[in-house]
């Protein structure tokens, strides 16, 4: 991806108000529910700068490439992580070949 510029912040994150009674988080919205602990989760903050011209925009799709699918895919080469694992939320949407400065997500590691 030409032109990016990643800066991260390790935050410590509370789930405090995210937690069910059993201390799991719901995760599926079906009644489903995956375990964590809570003691071992960061919110990762990062903030991206990217020429999006090349890009359909910002959501996570295969085809046709968007900014949102080759950052994550990145981040699951180097965390080797399943897709759900990551857990990786952007702030916004973008429109195909829209640019950024300062595009801000974040994922729970």
């Amino acid at each position: 991806m030409a032109s990016c510029v990643l800066r991260s912040w390790r935050l410590p994150f509370a789930m405090s108000n995210q937690l069910s009674g059993n201390g799991c988080t719901e995760d599926f919205g079906n009644g489903a529910e995956r375990c964590v602990h809570v003691q071992d989760l960061w919110k990762w903050r990062l903030v991206l700068a990217y020429d999006g011209t090349k890009y359909s925009g910002w959501q996570y799709q295969e085809r046709p490439t968007t900014v949102q699918y080759m950052v994550e895919n990145a981040l699951l080469k180097i965390t080797k992580l399943g897709r759900k694992d990551l857990h990786f939320v952007g702030a916004s949407r973008t429109d195909a070949g829209v640019h950024a400065w300062g595009q801000v997500c974040y994922n729970m590691l």
